[in-house]
């Protein structure tokens, strides 16, 4: 008589996977929007480390944007622009400024564009025109380029 065995699930099938539809992704006209950060992921990528945000627009659409975080933070790099900007302030010597801490939870004005390169994965050079100009292919969608203001903290 065979008896059943235990069997461990596969990782792709653990209990923390949701099957759920996503919301929409940003659509219609590039420009500025207004959008709340709901969620922050660091990632290791080589030798560097990303920071992707998620945003959430007042009509449900979502959009990312990420960010190169450089080995050692200086003053005019585009992360620390992003966190005065999103403090308000320059941030206080051996104050925190972890992504999760200082932009989640928090609205912006947020720009939204096309690609800013004539070829898919930024082949052909860039050009900030472009952004404005429609999609070049079937590839190409809107995307957040920048943060332009905080609009206010969400409740």
């Amino acid at each position: 008589m065979n008896r059943p065995r235990l069997v461990t699930r596969p990782k792709a099938a653990s209990p923390e996977f949701a099957f759920i539809a996503p919301k929409p992704a940003l659509s219609g006209e590039p420009g500025e929007r207004i959008a709340e950060c709901v969620a922050i992921e660091t990632k290791r990528r080589g030798n560097k480390c990303q920071v992707w945000f998620t945003f959430e627009t007042e009509d449900g659409e979502t959009g990312r944007m990420w960010v190169e975080v450089p080995e050692r933070l200086t003053p005019t790099c585009r992360y620390m622009r992003l966190v005065r900007l999103a403090l308000g302030r320059e941030p206080r010597q051996g104050e925190p400024i972890h992504p999760a801490n200082v932009f989640e939870d928090r609205r912006f004005r947020i720009v939204v564009g096309w690609r800013k390169s004539h070829g898919a994965r930024g082949k052909g050079g860039f050009d900030e025109a472009l952004a404005q100009n429609g999609p070049k292919d079937q590839s190409d969608f809107l995307r957040i380029h920048d943060l332009a203001e905080l609009v206010d903290p969400c409740p």
